[in-house]
């Protein structure tokens, strides 16, 4: 009896927990399905975005991704809004007809999260550098980089991504070495700054801030801030020398004619000169331009003698003579008589080379600052610099300096005190290419040096001796292996139409080669036998097959475009009409700017997002044959337009076609609500019976 009692109350106890456990999770279901969390979820994810839109604005995309889209908060929020959808159309199953548009929008935004997942995992970006002239590459380069440290022949790897470092706890980071002696530690992701001060009568004051490794050309001086030691200054050159280099021009200026001008040495300086008299013929006077400058020089009072040209340094004009009716007798200007028929002043222009002159700052890796001039007369020096002190400049009543030097910790400075670094473009500093400032530890000794991010193929070693130990340092990207190879056959940047000079490019287009082999797959072109391109110059590049081997980056009803390698890109284009054409095999492929390729080229590709699209990205006004192609690979593209569309498709589904599954549920009602052989009568009976009816 006493057993059977136990038996019924443990019985009783376990239907109790099941009962309480299957209410617990009942709540727990009915909050994941909650509107409540969903405006939470939606809430936070709505300012995360607004955050790391501020984020990649303020800094680079790479802080983004680091601080929001690829931290792990940010996937366990995108997973949690993935059940909230999930439970929000599971706890009304089984669904209504009504509720139809409801499911498949909600259906949509979870296949549109998981495809943004799958990118996110398995999705590759990066860019390939192209040469036109070189062989093809399957060298991917990433957003990432390997910190590659070595010691005595043996290196280690530390992957990170020096873009997304913001604060100094961003650089408290592990550095392997292979070396118990050696310890690598990050102080800085910005490079040493100086800033460097040119003054003097001639030019003025100029300061200019300047990161390692910068360089800015000003015209009559090139700047630059370089790591390392100046090289050793040359003997200078001899007065001889120093005068064959002068420029020298002569002008014969009249006042009725065209002036004639005669460059003697060095290249021509394009000034224009008048010559001007009163009313009376008298007080001739010379109108000049020169340059920037304009000059009005009285005539009498300066023959032969020099007159210095205000703001242009070095310059000097000597008048030779000045004729009122000049005349050519046996190869020399003669003097008619004073009447002013035709008047004519010859002078001379006489100033430095057309060499411009260059200002280098070398950081040692002792941590010294060095200088290295040279003038327009190749004239060199080298020597030490001390923050504070000026130098003699490359012309006479100049001098240079460093107003203020700071090798290491700027982005605690400018944390702390950014109107010391008022002028400092830091965001320029963040987009661009940069580096880290490591600092170097053994035996109680420590070095810091700066090392710049470089090619994955070249990596640029800095090599720094410690403690008894040599150190090569270097930061290249990462790179991947692509599974096959793509070559650049010819680049085009196109000027907006009057802007050439100022460097504005209206597009930019790449013809692109692929293949599965370092051997480029080219264009081939059959010409018919009779062709006038082919006796012209087809003959010379027939192969074996009768076939001639090109790009073809243009075609139309009428004509191919051929291009060859072999010639300069300015001039490696042919015309070649189709009618002159029996058959030919394109290969290549063209990208320009908001116009991308894909490879492989497969039917399936385009749909899944397997394949890899190629984009033009960027380019080197002083590269004329390079271009920057960014390659991406999109594996979630396929579940994320199919989710888009079923949201759209949803979306229409409630606004439009709920009515109609509405009036469905109602004519069902009507026709419930009318029982056979019961006599009903009025308006409501006609009605209810017209519905069931379907009318």
């Amino acid at each position: 009896m006493i057993g059977s009692l136990r038996h019924i109350s443990g019985s009783r106890r376990d239907e109790r927990v099941r009962k309480n456990t299957v209410n617990m999770f009942r709540e727990i279901f009915k909050f994941l399905a909650s509107l409540k969390l969903a405006l939470l979820l939606l809430s936070v994810i709505i300012v995360a975005s607004m955050m790391g839109t501020f984020y990649e604005s303020g800094f680079n995309a790479e802080v983004a991704k680091k601080y929001i889209y690829n931290a792990p908060w940010f996937n366990v929020w995108l997973g949690l809004l993935c059940i909230n959808l999930f439970s929000v159309a599971a706890i009304r199953y089984p669904w209504k007809p009504h509720q139809t548009g409801f499911v498949i929008t909600h259906a949509g935004i979870i296949i549109l999260l998981i495809g943004g997942m799958i990118d996110r995992q398995y999705g590759i970006e990066g860019n390939v550098r192209l040469n036109r002239g070189q062989p093809a590459t399957n060298v991917l380069e990433l957003p990432e980089e390997d910190l590659l440290v070595s010691v005595n022949g043996e290196s280690a790897k530390t992957k990170l991504i020096a873009k997304s470092m913001v604060t100094p706890g961003d650089f408290k980071i592990n550095i392997a070495s292979p070396s118990n002696d050696v310890k690598v530690e990050i102080v800085d992701k910005f490079p040493p700054l100086i800033q460097l001060v040119m003054q003097g009568l001639p030019m003025g004051r100029f300061e200019k801030w300047m990161f390692l490794p910068d360089s800015e050309d000003l015209g009559p001086v090139s700047l630059f801030f370089r790591q390392g030691t100046p090289p050793i200054p040359a003997p200078p050159p001899s007065e001889e020398e120093r005068k064959q280099m002068d420029r020298s021009e002569w002008h014969f200026v009249y006042a009725k004619y065209q002036p004639m001008v005669h460059t003697l040495v060095g290249k021509p300086t394009h000034a224009e000169a008048k010559l001007l008299l009163d009313d009376s013929g008298k007080n001739p006077h010379i109108d000049m331009t020169f340059g920037r400058n304009t000059f009005d020089i009285e005539v009498t009072p300066n023959i032969g003698k020099p007159y210095t040209l205000r703001g242009m340094p070095g310059w000097t004009m000597l008048i030779k003579d000045y004729f009122p009716n000049f005349k050519m007798e046996n190869g020399k200007p003669v003097n008619v008589n004073d009447n002013p028929e035709n008047p004519t002043v010859i002078f001379e222009l006489h100033g430095p080379p057309d060499n411009p002159n260059l200002l280098a700052v070398y950081l040692g890796p002792d941590g010294k600052l060095r200088y290295f001039m040279k003038n327009r007369w190749n004239v060199e020096s080298a020597g030490e610099m001390e923050p504070g002190k000026n130098y003699p400049g490359f012309m006479p009543g100049t001098e240079f300096g460093i107003q203020e030097f700071i090798p290491s910790g700027l982005t605690k400075i400018a944390e702390e005190d950014s109107k010391r670094l008022r002028g400092v473009n830091f965001k320029e500093l963040n987009e661009r290419n940069g580096g880290l400032m490591l600092r170097v530890s053994a035996k109680g000794e420590s070095r810091d040096v700066w090392v710049s991010e470089s090619l994955p193929q070249e990596p640029d070693y800095q090599k720094v001796e410690v403690g008894g130990q040599s150190v090569s340092l270097a930061l290249p990207h990462r790179a991947i292996e692509l599974p096959f190879y793509v070559g650049l056959e010819r680049f085009v940047a196109r000027h907006q139409e009057g802007r050439e000079g100022a460097g504005d490019y209206e597009t930019y287009e790449s013809t692109l080669s692929f293949g599965y082999s370092k051997e480029k797959q080219l264009d081939t072109v059959r010409l018919k036998p009779d062709s006038a391109a082919l006796k012209e110059w087809g003959l010379s590049r027939q192969n074996a097959k009768g076939e001639i081997v090109c790009s073809i980056i243009d075609m139309d009803e009428s004509s191919l475009t051929l291009d060859f390698a072999d010639l300069p890109s300015k001039h490696s284009s042919v015309v070649v009409p189709k009618s002159e054409v029996a058959d030919f095999f394109k290969r290549t492929q063209k990208i320009s700017m908001n116009r991308p390729t894909t490879f492989p080229e497969t039917w399936y590709g385009p749909w899944t997002g397997v394949n890899y699209k190629f984009s033009q990205a960027g380019m080197d006004a002083s590269m004329p044959d390079y271009s920057g192609v960014q390659v991406l690979r999109d594996p979630g593209w396929a579940p994320k337009w199919i989710g888009c569309i079923m949201i759209c498709f949803g979306i229409f589904t409630m606004f439009y076609l709920k009515p109609y599954f509405h009036g469905r549920r109602e004519v069902k009602a009507a026709a419930a609500a009318v029982k056979p052989g019961k006599a009903e009568s009025g308006g409501k009976t006609r009605r209810a019976e017209n519905l069931a009816a379907g009318d």
